[in-house]
C-alpha cells in the first residue's frame, strides 16, 4: 500500500476511532422506545394522557443523526373535556456533543395552538426560530449564544448522557433551551438517590433531580405570553411569562441508577392543579434496568 495514503487512513482513524467509541458509550440505543403515563390531580386524581417517544437513527449525507419524536395525548375518555395533541420531533448529531440539528413543534391543547421551527448552526450557539401562535402573526428570530442551545428533547438525552455525571446536591448543571420564543436557562440539581415505587414497573433505585428554569429577556415585547405545553392559556387560563414553571425547583424528574438514566416519573405544576408521569412500559433499551430492585 502506498505509504502516503497508508499514513492519511490512519490519521482519518486517530480522529474518527475516539469519537466512535465514545458514541458507543451513550446511555440510549436508536431503537429506545418509551411510554410515560401523564396524571392530573386537582380535586380529583387520574390519568389523563400519555407521552410516547421513540429514537431511530438515520444516514445523512453531513453524518449520522438521531431522531426523536415524542406525542403526547389525552386519553379520548378525557377529549370532551381538554384534548391534547401535541408533536414534537427532533433531530441531533450521533455524536458525543450531541449537537443540536432540528427541532419542529406543534400544539394543540384545547383551543390552543402553536407551531415552531428551529434550526441550528454555528455549532449549535445559533439558532434560527419560527413561530406560529394563535393570536399571534407569524414571527421569526435568531438567537446566539456563548454555550450550545438545546430544545427540550436534545436536553434530556444530553443530560442523560453527561449531565447527571457531572451534578451533586452542591453544583448544578445548566443548558441553555429554546423555548417557543424565548431562551431560557434550565438548571439541574441532584436532590439524591432514592428507591422510589413506580406503578407497573416495580421499586428502583433512582437519582433524584430538582430543576429552576430561568427566562431570558423576552424576544418579542409586546408578546407577554409563556407557555410550557400543558399549562396556562388554553382553556382561558392565564398563564403570563409561564409563572407556574419558572422559579426554583418547580419540577423534578426521577431517572433510573444505571446505565440507561432513562426518566421514570416526574412532577410538575400546571395552571390549576398538578401533573406527574411515569414510566409505564418501555423498549429497545441499551442496557438492562439494573436500577429495578424487584417488580
Amino acid at each position: 500500500m502506498n505509504k502516503k495514503l497508508l499514513t492519511f487512513l490512519l490519521v482519518i482513524l486517530s480522529i474518527l476511532l475516539p469519537s466512535a467509541l465514545k458514541a458507543q458509550d451513550l446511555p440510549f440505543s436508536d431503537k429506545e422506545q418509551l411510554r410515560i403515563v401523564i396524571h392530573y390531580k386537582w380535586g380529583f386524581s387520574a390519568d389523563i394522557a400519555e407521552l410516547n417517544v421513540k429514537v431511530s437513527r438515520e444516514e445523512k449525507a453531513s453524518g449520522p443523526q438521531f431522531y426523536v419524536t415524542a406525542n403526547i395525548a389525552t386519553f379520548k375518555a378525557w377529549d370532551g373535556l381538554f384534548k391534547i395533541r401535541d408533536f414534537y420531533e427532533s433531530r441531533f448529531s450521533a455524536t458525543p456533543d450531541l449537537m443540536p440539528i432540528y427541532q419542529h413543534r406543534e400544539i394543540s391543547e384545547g383551543g390552543y395552538w402553536a407551531r415552531n421551527w428551529f434550526s441550528w448552526r454555528d455549532q449549535g450557539r445559533t439558532i434560527d426560530v419560527k413561530v406560529d401562535k394563535q393570536k399571534y402573526n407569524h414571527r421569526e428570530f435568531t438567537y446566539t449564544d456563548k454555550d450550545i442551545i438545546r430544545d427540550v428533547i436534545s436536553l434530556v438525552f444530553a443530560l442523560r448522557s453527561e449531565g447527571l455525571g457531572k451534578m451533586t446536591t452542591a453544583k448544578r448543571v445548566s443548558y441553555p433551551m429554546v423555548l417557543d420564543k424565548d431562551i431560557v436557562t434550565v438548571s439541574f440539581r441532584m436532590i439524591g438517590r432514592e428507591k422510589k415505587k413506580i406503578p407497573g414497573i416495580g421499586e428502583c433505585k433512582t437519582i433524584k433531580t430538582g430543576i429552576s428554569v430561568k427566562r431570558h429577556a423576552a424576544k418579542d415585547a409586546n408578546d407577554t405570553s409563556g407557555r410550557f405545553s400543558i399549562t396556562g392559556e388554553a382553556g382561558g387560563v392565564a398563564n403570563v411569562d409561564g409563572a407556574d414553571f419558572y422559579g426554583a425547583e418547580k419540577i423534578f424528574i426521577w431517572f433510573s441508577d444505571d446505565e440507561n438514566h432513562i426518566p421514570l416519573y416526574f412532577s410538575a405544576p400546571v395552571a390549576i392543579g398538578s401533573i406527574n408521569g411515569r414510566l409505564a412500559s418501555y423498549s429497545g433499551l441499551k442496557y438492562p434496568l439494573n436500577s429495578l430492585i424487584s417488580n
